[in-house]
């Protein structure tokens, strides 16, 4: 009985794993805010009027921003004044993401992901209302 359980949780400890991996292999490589993607998804949340137009600020703010994210789990920030670098992290399964970039974040829940599109959950405790929705860089 013992070996079946001890087999059973190496198999999933693998499936996770191989979850995760497929997640950074999708990730690695350049991305940047999707502005009316983001909007609309705060439209369809029915967030308030002032928190929309508030989310629109950002998005002029930082609608040129790119993302890269590295395979060594470096994450640079670019397109402010001088470019941020962090790290990322992601959980066992890759179901959330922490984005470190001036300090430890929390982990946030990766809502969709694809070679198109990411989505990242809101983050209210960092006050960050919107969905984070993300689109790969055409260079």
């Amino acid at each position: 009985m013992k070996n079946v359980l001890f087999i059973a949780l190496a198999v999933c400890t693998l499936a996770g794993c191989a979850n995760n991996n497929e997640v950074k292999q999708i990730l690695v490589g350049k991305w940047k805010y999707d502005p009316p993607a983001i909007v609309q998804n705060a439209h369809d949340r029915q967030l308030t009027q002032q928190q929309i137009m508030a989310i629109e600020g950002a998005m002029l703010i930082y609608q040129n921003y790119v993302f890269e994210f590295q395979e060594d789990n470096t994450l640079i920030l670019s397109g402010g004044s001088a470019p941020i670098t962090g790290t990322y992290e992601l959980n066992r399964d890759g179901s959330k993401i922490a984005l470190n970039l001036d300090s430890d974040a929390p982990m946030v829940d990766i809502l969709e992901i694809s070679p198109n599109r990411v989505v990242l959950a809101a983050d209210t405790n960092r006050n960050i209302l919107f969905q984070r929705i993300l689109k790969p860089v055409q260079e």
